[in-house]
């Protein structure tokens, strides 16, 4: 888009020296201001623009409004009462896209006198402008990177402030997977009677001792939860996180058995026979010697393990 003869004009000297740049900076600035142009303002009207809306686009990194006023103390710019500053020239600078565009929509360059648009294809018999400039190859930037959305994922100081202290670590098919404070705490939330650590270091345990059943990093969550509501499932209700009693009701009908078969072995004992019918237990109730079964190493009654070594139902001799 630069004419050859740009770096040679005393213009292009003088924002040199207003600016105090070197030649390739100076260029540079000519270049993106005409760039700018062609995208946002083709008619050469870049005075719609703030001037820190112009110097932000170039990035322009020193004193704000700086760039500006160089540009249009040493004549790049124009003032304009109609649209405050315009490209000086720009009908000359102006690329063949920014001629045709406004060839399209019969538009004139604010800077051409003329009031006529160049029709540089000539399919009209008009050309009201110069013929195009050959342009100085400039290497256009790579486009800055967008930068993503913050989340919990990407952010790395505050996804270690929130998941807490590292508690344990589960071996997976490949690698560890790390489990959190902040994990342990929503578990024991969820899962109130059961042993939400204990249960961490058994099901490490198991996942050691069973390499062949490690799950993968996607089934780890799923396999945890498992494992937990299981747990919850076979404790016993209202028994708080860290007193879990798995075999609370097992051991509470083996001590009832055993309640009644002790009373029915006393009532038999006191009478002397086998046919004691109706017995009373220490709870106020009754049972029928009929119920009452034994065998090698436990006494059973009404289908429950007394935990009472012997055959002790076996008639004295």
């Amino acid at each position: 888009m630069a004419l050859r003869a740009v770096p040679e004009h005393p213009k292009f000297f003088a924002l040199k020296d207003a600016l105090h740049i070197r030649k390739y900076h100076a260029l540079g600035i000519l270049e993106a201001l005409w760039h700018f142009a062609g995208k946002f303002a083709p008619r050469g009207n870049v005075g719609k623009f703030k001037d820190s809306e112009i110097e932000g686009w170039l990035e322009w990194d020193g004193e704000r409004g700086a760039l500006v006023a160089a540009l249009t103390d040493v004549g790049w710019l124009d003032k304009s009462e109609e649209h405050r500053l315009v490209i000086h020239d720009w009908h000359e600078h102006a690329d063949q896209t920014t001629r045709k565009q406004l060839g399209r929509t019969k538009t004139a360059f604010v800077s051409d006198m003329s009031g006529q648009v160049s029709d540089v294809s000539g399919q009209n018999g008009k050309v009201s402008g110069p013929p195009e400039p050959v342009p100085v190859p400039v290497p256009v930037p790579d486009p800055e990177p967008v930068p993503a959305p913050k989340t919990l994922a990407s952010t790395a100081i505050a996804v270690p402030a929130a998941r807490g202290k590292l508690v344990c670590t589960l071996p997976l098919n490949t690698g560890d997977h790390e489990v959190f404070e902040a994990s342990v705490q929503e578990w024991i939330a969820l899962y109130p009677a059961v042993d939400i650590r204990q249960e961490l270091r058994t099901m490490k345990g198991w996942l050691l001792g069973s390499p062949q059943r490690r799950k993968t990093k996607s089934g780890i969550g799923k396999f945890i939860n498992a494992w937990f509501a299981r747990a919850q499932n076979e404790s016993r209700p209202g028994v708080g996180n860290g007193t879990i009693n798995r075999n609370h009701g097992k051991t509470g009908g083996n001590l009832d058995a055993a309640a009644q078969a002790i009373a029915f072995l006393e009532a038999r004992d006191r009478t002397g026979a086998d046919e004691v019918r109706g017995a009373q237990t220490g709870a106020g109730e009754w049972i029928d010697p009929g119920d009452v079964r034994g065998g090698p190493g436990a006494l059973l009654i009404d289908g429950h393990r007394s935990g009472i070594e012997g055959d002790i139902l076996s008639p004295p001799r």
